[in-house]
Order: structure tokens, then sequence, then C-alpha cells
């Protein structure tokens, strides 16, 4: 094996190290022997991938270091931990550059991720394939054949969302086989253009079921509103947001429903349960199944301590962020920010920090607020729109005076990870409720919510009774992860 001796970008692996060009060859060699030693690989790529190494010492020791981190990889893709395999690619590379043994480890780990990723979006776990995809883009690894995928992801991803919201025909539409998986065939195997279209119209028969079983239930769902049966009208709206947890229709004439059922003095609590069918259906929660790659598990193994999420039925879900700064940035593993988004931008793209009452927004790469590009920090103000790298964008709302908190929507086909439906900036207060000055509208309530923040325990409080595992309360409650808080037309938890 030949090592390239010239000197090569490298890039920052753990700790930070002073540059291999300001050490002594005789320190730099016995600092890197020593780190190969205790199987700190990527520091010792970072001493030896210098043109300060020429002597046998250092090659013999770049040989021994290069052999490790090959069977490394080797071993990490035939256990398809896809972070290390690429992360020990990337050091090979800045090791000695493209090697024979490098391409032939590149092209095992492309055969083995294809073969997963097919498994994984017959599967529908879609988030895992991207997140192998976003890591691979990150380290410069080429996937063409995954890369070819993203396009299907995203048509699968704009389809159950407008599915979510009832329309059926253009979720169907958002299925067609996109032209850049058609062109394919002219860069790559055929037999992808086929597994595309197969996932496609795999999804789109799901939808066309799902579709007719609608139509089906909003047809009795209006006969029994017109035959005032409330029962029979709170069990089919469920149905139908068993299918399309957003359908409007069927949330109007739920809650109509909960509304009559409660004046009778029937028991409401069972329509108020959460519905996994429509959580999976509007990708509001991360895959739960038993086989994670161990992609997705160094994302939560890496990244900072995961923020609260609040659930609420019948609306979404909503990520509590009270820090003081916190940066947006690239969801890929091992990325330690706050609000990540998967989507085309650098791990560090913008921060926004408390400022007194108010949020200021920091770019640190290409950032516009309302088309004008930011070199700056800016103070933003209700209703701003962001644009963050070429195509992502966000809305940034304060609807009340009254409270310093505010919401960050992507408008953009892109999502935040994990997937929830907005950010909430937590001031000391935060409105849940039916008024124009509510943080997150939820049309159907009778009554706000409020939220707040008691001694590092998050409240709620409403003009109404609370319950709580069977107990009614009338005081402000905490909010438990893992126990549901529910009103009278209104059910939410806290993650």
């Amino acid at each position: 094996m030949a090592i390239i001796a010239s000197p090569l970008k490298i890039r920052a692996c753990g700790e930070r190290l002073p540059s291999a060009m300001n050490l002594p060859r005789r320190e730099m060699l016995l600092a890197a022997e020593q780190a190969v030693g205790q199987g700190r690989l990527d520091h010792a790529v970072r001493l030896l991938a210098s043109e300060a190494i020429q002597d046998v010492s250092g090659r013999r020791l770049a040989i021994d270091l290069h052999d490790r981190l090959s069977e490394r990889c080797q071993k990490a893709i035939d256990s398809k931990a896809w972070k290390s395999a690429i992360e020990h690619l990337q050091w090979l590379r800045d090791l000695e550059g493209k090697s024979e043994q490098w391409f032939r480890l590149l092209e095992n780990l492309r055969t083995e991720t294809k073969s997963w990723a097919e498994e994984a979006m017959r599967a529908d776990r879609l988030d895992e394939v991207e997140l192998l995809i976003q890591s691979s883009v990150a380290a410069e690894i080429e996937l063409p054949v995954l890369d070819q995928l993203n396009s299907v992801i995203s048509s699968i991803r704009s389809a159950k969302k407008l599915a979510g919201l009832g329309r059926f025909a253009e979720a169907e539409n958002c299925l067609r086989v996109p032209p850049i998986l058609a062109e394919a065939s002219n860069r790559i195997a055929t037999s992808l253009v086929d597994e595309g279209s197969e996932f496609l119209r795999a999804e789109a028969k799901r939808l066309q079921d799902g579709h007719e079983k609608t139509k089906k239930l909003l047809a009795e769902l209006h006969q029994a509103t017109e035959s005032k049966k409330w029962d029979l009208v709170a069990s089919l709206s469920e149905q139908v947001l068993a299918i399309a947890g957003r359908h409007p229709t069927a949330l109007q004439h739920r809650q109509r429903a909960i509304a009559e059922l409660a004046a009778q003095g029937k028991d409401t609590r069972k329509f108020m349960e959460p519905r996994n069918q429509m959580a999976i259906a509007l990708h509001h929660q991360p895959s739960t199944h038993v086989g994670h790659s161990p992609l997705e598990k160094d994302v939560s193994a890496e990244s900072k301590p995961k923020m609260p999420i609040l659930w609420i039925d019948g609306v979404g879900g909503y990520a509590l962020c009270d820090s003081i700064e916190a940066i947006i940035g690239q969801a890929i593993p091992g990325n330690p920010i706050e609000l990540m988004i998967v989507g085309d931008l650098s791990r560090r793209a913008a921060a926004i920090r408390k400022s007194g009452e108010d949020h200021l927004l920091q770019p640190l790469q290409n950032v516009l607020v309302n088309g004008i590009k930011m070199d700056r920090a800016a103070l933003l103000r209700d209703g701003d729109m962001i644009a963050i790298g070429p195509r992502i964008e966000m809305r940034y709302t304060r609807p009340s005076k009254l409270s310093a908190t505010a919401k960050l929507e992507i408008t953009s086909h892109h999502r935040w990870q994990p997937t929830v439906d907005g950010i909430l900036l937590m001031g000391d207060t935060c409105i849940l409720g039916p008024g124009n000055s509510s943080h997150v509208l939820c049309p159907y309530w009778s009554n706000d919510v409020i939220l707040f923040r008691n001694r590092g325990q998050w409240m709620c409080k409403c003009s109404q009774p609370l319950e709580i595992d069977g107990k009614e309360y009338r005081d402000a409650v905490a909010l438990v992860p893992g126990k549901r808080v529910r009103g009278p037309d209104f059910s939410l938890s806290l993650e």
C-alpha cells in the first residue's frame, strides 16, 4: 500500500488538536503511536496525514493505522453501523486519499446500504433512510443509489401530509414518478427506477384504499350528524381521523359531538385518547420499531438533551425550547444543536438568542429575513419570513403582545428533527386556544390553556377543571411526562 504524503485537509474529529506541522517529527510520531495504541484512530490520522511524515517509522505506523481503520470499517459495514462505517471511510481518505482499498470498502458500503434502505423504505422507516443520506452527504461520501431515493421520500412525505388533511386527490398526484427518478436510468441501474416506482405505487395504493374508506365514513358521518346521533358522530369522526389525522370535517364534527355529549352529562374521555394511527399518518413521532438503525441511536446519543414535546390531541406536536440561545442546523448524527432541520444547510446555520422580551437572529451562513440578506444579528418581529440556505423557509410568529413566547414553523417542504409541527421559543407563558393571540391555535376549544414554568417544572392552567388519571384539579397542574391532562374538550401530554 502506498501512503500519500501530500498535505490533506483534515476534518476535526473529537477534541481539537494542534497542527501536525507545529510538532517536532519525533514528538509527532510518538503522539501518533500512542493514539493508535489507545484506539484514538481519528487523532492518529490527523497527526500522520501530513507532509511532515516522510521517514520509514512514520510510513510503518501509517500502514498499521490504515489496516486498523480498514478492518474497523468493514466490521461497521457488516454490523450495519452506518455512522461508524462512514467515519472510518472519511478517516481513511484523510490518511491516504482514495486508495484501492478505500474504493472496495466504499463499494461494500454502497451495496449494503442499498439493500438495507430498500427494506427500510418498505417498512415505512423514512427517517432512518434520510438520516443515512444526510450523514453521507456531510462526510462527502457519495452513495448515489440512496441519493436517488430522496425524491421518492419527499414525494411520500408530501402525500402523507396532504392525506392527513383529507386532500387525497392532491396526495395521489404527489406520488407520480418524479422526473428525476424517470431520468435516473441514464446514470444508474434501471432496477432503481423500478424500485423507486414500486415504493411510490405501494404508497399510492394505500392512499387510494384510505380515500375510499374515508368517503364512505364521511357519508355516514353526515347522516349521523343530521340525525343528531352524537355517539355515532364521535365514533365515525374517530375512524376518519385514524386515516386522515387532521381532516377538517372530521375534527369539526368530533368537537361538536363531544360538546353535545358533554352537555348531556355523558363521559367523553374515550374520545380524547391519543390515536396512534393518526400520529403515524402525520409523522408526528419518530419510528418506534425494534430494529432501529445504529445511525438513529447515534443522533440521540451524541446530541444535546432533547427538548420536551407537547402533544395536543387533534392539533399536533410542538417542541418547547427555553434556551437562551438555540442553534439551527442540519439534522445529522453527532450535531449537538437545539433546532435540527432535515435539509440542505450547514451544521450551524443560524442562532436565535433571547434579548429581554425579544429574539435576535444571528446568521451563521446565508440567511434572509423577508427577502433581505442578513450580515449581522437582526431583531425578529411577528410574521417575519426566514430563509436559510437555498430552499429552507420558516415563519416567526409572536401573536401575543403580553407574552415573550414565539413560534417557528417551517413553511417549505422540509421538516424538524424530531418531527413536530413547530418550535415554541418559550417566554414566561404560552397560550393554547381558539383566539387570535394563541401561540398554538386550537380552533375547536372553548377555553384557553396557559402553559408556564414554575421552579423548573412545566405547568398548565385553565378556567375549567383539569383531569389527570381520573382525578379532577381546579388549580394549575404539573405536566408530568407520560401523564395525559384532559379538559372538557381537549387532551394534551408532555413527552
